[in-house]
């Protein structure tokens, strides 16, 4: 038999992830709270994880400063 089809949209499942990530390096490590209250709060931290986490085969994250927003993109 094969695998069951996945229901979740692999963004949402991307979006979980990357949140779930945030919290615990939020928990772990104070001094990326410190810097990216510094640099734009969230997005700061945001920002640092999409340059830190390898990005998942496929799919592209950027981080547009204009409108601090950072999208994932399928390449």
């Amino acid at each position: 038999m094969g695998h069951p089809r996945r229901l979740h949209d692999p963004t949402i499942d991307a979006f979980v992830a990357l949140s779930v990530a945030t919290t615990a390096v939020l928990v772990t490590t104070p001094w990326l709270v410190d810097e990216s209250l510094l640099v734009g709060g969230t997005y700061g931290v945001l920002r640092r994880l999409a340059r830190i986490a390898p990005p998942v085969s496929g799919w592209c994250r950027t981080y547009s400063a204009s409108t601090s927003r950072v999208t994932q993109t399928l390449s």
